[in-house]
């Protein structure tokens, strides 16, 4: 079985009403697939929940990092 890691690194903006804006990638894995696995991660979650408030800020800027082990084949297309 072999391994292999792939670290995909996006930035996005939370407003004040917990909605995403500004999702991008900031860092590709390479692999197209696993970037896109980890930006439709971020639009399923949002919308966040608000930001308190006593946050200062109308929006919060996000750096979020997914790590993501792949042991022996992947197959995202076959039904794998």
């Amino acid at each position: 079985m072999s391994q292999s890691n792939r670290r995909t690194v996006l930035n996005f903006t939370i407003n004040r009403s917990g909605q995403v804006s500004n999702l991008n990638i900031a860092q590709t894995s390479g692999f197209s697939v696993t970037d896109e696995v980890a930006l439709n991660a971020i639009q399923r979650a949002a919308p966040f929940a608000p930001l308190p408030t006593e946050y200062p800020k109308n929006h919060i800027d996000i750096e979020f990092t997914f790590d993501i082990n792949v042991y022996g084949e992947l197959n995202l297309w076959n039904g794998g």
